[in-house]
């Protein structure tokens, strides 16, 4: 995985892509950006419920994202 790959999953999710979001693998969707920061970070910064759904629904983003987010989810998820 090349760093450009990775971004722009990152990208995807800062946007609400979800069409790109379902190309992802685990290990994309785990990486952070050059900001520290996951997919399901971005998606939860901007509000995109949708995009951040699908990624911890393939159970990903939430382990690395507890230091940021706290410890309690929002409980539309």
């Amino acid at each position: 995985m090349s760093f450009m790959d990775a971004d722009r999953f990152h990208r995807a999710a800062r946007d609400g892509h979800l069409d790109l979001l379902q190309e992802a693998n685990r290990k994309e969707l785990n990486s952070r950006d050059e900001d520290g920061m996951t997919p399901a970070m971005w998606a939860a910064y901007y509000g995109h419920l949708d995009a951040l759904r699908l990624i911890v629904g393939r159970g990903r983003g939430l382990d690395n994202s507890r230091r940021w987010m706290g410890p309690g989810l929002p409980p539309e998820l």
